[in-house]
């Protein structure tokens, strides 16, 4: 079952209370996996998981009491509300009887849509007793209930919920909870969510100074318009083998290549390869910094091991100023030949440029325009770093772990588009 943000909203108006942007958006199980796992719950195969699935709870509740509970009434629902560290707040309500016969009926009456019980062609005559059975005996009709009611958020909790953590809000519920569901009597559930975070400075951010490098110049612009139009150069030519010779800038060649940790003897993962194309002008960016031009005057069938210390912009930062040891071996050698950089050339890259002189203004317009966009990114970390060094605020697990998902998503993007799948072997 799926509360969704415009079920809220409608809520919200029903009751006469305000909407808000930050309007929670709640998910429950449906009334086939909860009865599924009070099944499970009573065999004892669960317990695991709920452990797994509340420890940022228990994080979250272990380390001190509760600061602040408040209590409010209205329409005969009593709604309790306690602050928890961590930026986390729980509510414990309690639905009056009526409500709990509402949630039974509706529960009953969508049954009788959704349940086929065969011998009967009119679900509206099938008695509660028999349909029963049919939604997981009492046990499983009590869960699809208690899912019906909890649906049906009050206007307090409606109100006290409103800041939540988008999709955050969870029902606390145990196999007893469930179990001792009676309509003729209130039933008392919990909810516990995030909240938006406060933020608090530990000093004043007027005056405050941040350092920012530079990613670009023109200069830097210029040397990459050259460089992109070189490899343009490299693609519409061909390759020859070299022989008599070692390695130059500019060539090309076939390798095997390994790295380890200088300290420790550890593999990096992915490092190891075998007849891998290099080029000498990006072997920076395909192996590692500093390895192409440690390679100069290597020749074929040469082998050489290679010390390095990885730079301070090295990404990902847990590795920067490692001492690395590389392994590197060639099999073949290679030098490009270049065609003539005409205008020609210039017009079968780019058509309608003008020739090499409008080519070379185009590449560096949108090299210049890539380098702002660069350097504004690079203020924004900057002042980014900076905040968080002067404020302080309790970050919520479902943020977190939001973070480190998207995190996560961009880095298997990044490295699935470095990798050329061309040079995979079958």
């Amino acid at each position: 079952m799926h509360l969704s943000k415009g079920d809220v909203i409608s809520a919200r108006h029903r009751h006469g209370l305000p909407v808000k942007r930050s309007v929670v958006t709640c998910c429950f199980a449906s009334p086939p996996h909860l009865r599924r796992r009070l099944h499970q719950a009573k065999q004892g195969v669960t317990r695991q998981a709920q452990r797994c699935r509340r420890a940022v709870q228990v994080s979250a509740t272990i380390a001190e009491a509760p600061v602040e509970v408040q209590k409010v009434s209205q329409n005969g629902y009593e709604v309790s509300q306690e602050s928890l560290p961590g930026s986390r707040r729980r509510l414990t309500v309690t639905a009056p009887s009526k409500h709990c016969q509402k949630a039974w009926r509706k529960m009953i009456k969508e049954a009788r849509k959704t349940v086929k019980t065969p011998g009967f062609r009119d679900m509206k005559s099938v008695s509660e007793a028999t349909l029963l059975p049919f939604l997981g005996g009492e046990l499983g009709a009590k869960a699809a209930a208690v899912e019906q009611l909890i649906k049906n958020l009050p206007p307090e909790v409606v109100s006290l919920s409103a800041d939540a953590i988008s999709e955050s809000i969870q029902p606390d519920l145990t196999e007893e909870m469930v179990q001792a569901f009676d309509v003729a009597k209130p039933f008392t559930y919990q909810l516990v969510f995030d909240l938006h975070p406060t933020l608090t400075w530990k000093q004043p951010y007027q005056g405050m100074k941040v350092e920012v490098t530079a990613v670009g110049d023109d200069e830097s612009d210029r040397a990459k318009v050259a460089q992109e139009i070189m490899q343009v150069r490299k693609k519409k030519g061909g390759l020859k083998v070299v022989q008599g010779r070692g390695l130059q800038l500019g060539d090309a060649a076939l390798i095997d290549f390994d790295a380890k940790r200088s300290d420790t003897g550890e593999e990096f993962p992915g490092a190891k390869r075998r007849k891998t194309h290099m080029d000498t002008d990006s072997a920076d960016m395909q192996f590692l910094p500093g390895v192409g031009q440690k390679m100069i005057g290597m020749k074929v069938g040469e082998s050489r091991q290679i010390q390095l210390t990885l730079p301070d912009d090295f990404e990902p930062a847990l590795l920067r100023g490692v001492d690395v040891t590389c392994t590197v071996g060639v099999t073949e050698l290679f030098e490009y030949n270049l065609p003539e950089l005409d205008d020609d050339l210039a017009e079968e890259v780019a058509p309608g440029c003008g020739g090499v002189q409008g080519l070379q203004t185009q590449l560096l317009r949108m090299q210049n325009a890539k380098t702002a966009q660069d350097n504004k990114e690079a203020v924004d970390e900057a002042l980014m770093d900076t905040v968080v060094h002067l404020a302080q605020c309790d970050v919520p697990y479902s943020m977190v772990k939001e973070m480190g998902e998207q995190e996560y998503q961009a880095r298997l993007h990044a490295a699935q588009a470095k990798v050329n799948f061309s040079l995979i072997p079958p």
